[in-house]
């Protein structure tokens, strides 16, 4: 028998570097990049129109820290994966 154990590591978010980190994003098709943050496998990038985020219109989980959305959005929030 084989026994195995799975774990998460908590990891700092990254900086958001473009929209600057305003939250505000006013391009028809803005684009997103944020600091790499070593270790982290993937990211998740949450766009919103709200500032508390209470109304997503995205979530995605690229792989590098840059992503192009071709849509209207107002508030960012990029996050670590494992």
């Amino acid at each position: 028998m084989v026994a195995y154990r799975s774990f998460r590591t908590a990891m700092h978010p990254p900086d958001l570097i473009v929209p600057a980190n305003t939250g505000l994003a006013l391009s028809t098709r803005p684009a997103f990049d944020w600091s790499s943050v070593d270790g982290a496998s993937s990211y998740t990038l949450q766009v919103s129109t709200a500032q508390d985020f209470g109304k997503l219109l995205l979530t995605t989980s690229p792989t590098a820290s840059t992503y192009v959305r071709a849509a209207t959005c107002r508030a960012t929030r990029p996050c670590t994966g494992a």
